[in-house]
């Protein structure tokens, strides 16, 4: 750090009245330089063609190699020290000002009461120098409105209490008694005094959480440019070495059993290694991950090589969603998100792709372990007792119907044409189908009580939504002709963290729902923030 930057509580007030401008240290360098690898990879999907051509002209003419990774080198070197040196900040009455970009100038005045989210990240490269990046998350933004690199690791952790304590200073000055006494206590300084720990996740939690949430999938993807080269040349390599494949999976030296069997066997082998990957993401995501509370304020910490700390008002928490996928089902296991306002979801009705500070994740935790944290979150829950209603046969009937329509007429091309293999495939294809929507049917249910709203949903696993029925943003009551005319509708409630959808239940069920909730959103109006 340089030496203009504030470094204690002094020069903190110092620097939050005196217009100066200070700059980062320059180690920023390496985080510059991982962001731009990072938005590389980000979009490979639009540099695929170039990605192509050049890695068929390396293959051609190998001598071009050397000299294309000095010329991407300099340039991820050179962009990475451009974007260090342009950028500054400065604090100036409660506000975050950042100046940044080189060719394109950006210009960023932040006031602390529009911050939602304050994460004081540590990345393993700035660990053993002392340094941290804040992260600062604005309330109507739908990314992360700022990150500041390599600050002093006590000096981050100080400027991070100083918004929270100024945000609840503005709380108590703007709020009414009634907001007051609902919302403070989640806007009050994350004071590491009092704070009580939640729940920690062990190392086989984790593995656990791993092997039952497979993200690999999302490697595969982006590997499938290069998936034709690998899928020629692992049979010359493995003809070199003397393993005939033709000869080993030829049905004339194998009985069609052992064919099978080799099969599955690849099969089980490549999922395990898959599964593998999965694990070691998920402890490098959660280790050592702990969920305290302080005044009122979840704070989540975990990272095995960058340690990243996640706070979330109480105030502020939108929606609880327990999730239990089939294999966490298998493993008696529950994942858990406490979800807070995601702008992009508020203003669009649309859950957000990414998992970014919006939610807290506490993976992998039992069955007791989610009836405590859903009641500290929500004290009058009944989530464990709650009788669900469930939706109306008749979406098994119009998805049924149009699956024949597509099933039917190709099974019937396939028997005149005698394809059995592709006859046989698309039978399989309908049935695992049929099951799917039959579970979908079965998985699908809504429950209210005095304060809150119960969805359940899921396939062959069951995901749970809570959420206060006062925070609802919008109430929706769709029907289709067809849904009229038997007197069923589908509800959506959207809320600052997304939105959730009901369909095929009964049209005075849903229309004694919606009034419900509108009537909790007017009978004593209060901060959703």
């Amino acid at each position: 750090m340089t030496d203009n930057t504030p470094s204690d509580n002094s020069d903190y007030q110092g620097a939050a009245t005196v217009s100066q401008w200070h700059r980062i240290s320059p180690i920023a360098v390496i985080y510059y330089a991982l962001r731009f690898v990072r938005g590389f990879v980000g979009n490979m999907a639009y540099l695929l063609p170039a990605l192509l051509v050049g890695y068929n002209q390396i293959q051609k003419n190998p001598q071009a190699a050397l000299p294309l990774s000095i010329a991407i080198l300099a340039l991820i070197i050179v962009s990475s020290i451009l974007s260090y040196w342009f950028f500054q900040y400065r604090l100036s009455n409660d506000h975050l000002e950042i100046r940044s970009g080189v060719f394109s100038k950006k210009y960023l005045n932040l006031p602390f009461n529009r911050i939602q989210n304050v994460e004081v990240s540590h990345p393993w490269y700035y660990r053993p120098f002392g340094y941290a990046t804040l992260k600062l998350d604005s309330a109507g933004s739908a990314q992360q409105e700022a990150n500041i690199a390599a600050l002093e690791k006590h000096f981050a952790e100080q400027l991070r209490r100083e918004i929270v304590r100024h945000k609840a200073s503005d709380n108590r000055q703007s709020a009414t008694t009634t907001t007051n006494e609902q919302g403070l206590a989640g806007e009050q300084s994350a004071s590491l005094e009092g704070e009580v720990v939640l729940n920690r996740r062990s190392i086989s939690d984790i593995v656990l959480h791993g092997i039952s949430n497979n993200r690999v999938w999302i490697v595969l993807g982006a590997l499938a440019p290069f998936i034709d080269n690998l899928t020629k040349g692992i049979p010359e390599y493995l003809q070199a070495k003397g393993i005939d494949i033709d000869q080993i999976v030829s049905s004339a030296h194998m009985p069609w059993w052992q064919l099978t069997l080799a099969v599955i066997t690849l099969v089980i082998i490549v999922m395990a290694i898959m599964s593998l990957i999965s694990v070691i993401g998920a402890i490098i995501t959660f280790y050592d991950f702990s969920l305290s509370k302080a005044d009122s304020k979840y704070i989540r910490r975990s990272g095995l090589f960058s340690r990243h700390e996640i706070t979330m008002p109480h105030s502020r928490m939108q929606m609880v969603t327990c999730q239990q996928d089939w294999l966490d089902k298998l493993f008696k296991r529950i994942n858990i998100k406490f979800e807070q306002m995601n702008a992009n979801a508020a203003n669009q009705g649309q859950p957000s792709l990414s998992e970014g500070t919006n939610k807290i994740i506490v993976p992998s935790v039992t069955a007791e372990q989610r009836d405590f944290l859903v009641a500290d979150a929500y004290p009058q829950s009944q989530l464990p007792a709650i009788n669900f209603q469930p939706i109306q046969r008749r979406y098994l009937l119009r998805l049924y119907l149009l699956l024949a329509l597509i099933a039917i007429p190709l099974l019937t091309l396939l028997a005149v044409a005698d394809k059995t293999m592709p006859l046989l495939i698309t039978s399989l294809l309908s049935v695992f189908l049929s099951v799917v929507i039959f579970m979908r049917y079965r998985r699908w249910g809504i429950a209210t009580d005095n304060h809150y709203i119960y969805v359940r949903k899921g396939c062959f696993g069951v995901d749970y939504h809570i959420f206060e029925a006062y925070k609802l943003q919008q109430v929706k009551i769709k029907q289709s002709i067809w849904q009229k005319r038997h007197q069923l509708a589908s509800v959506q409630f959207v809320l600052a963290s997304g939105s959730v959808t009901v369909p095929y239940i009964k049209e005075e069920l849903a229309k004694t729902i919606a009034d419900f909730a509108l009537f909790e959103v007017e009978r004593q109006p209060r901060s959703w923030m």
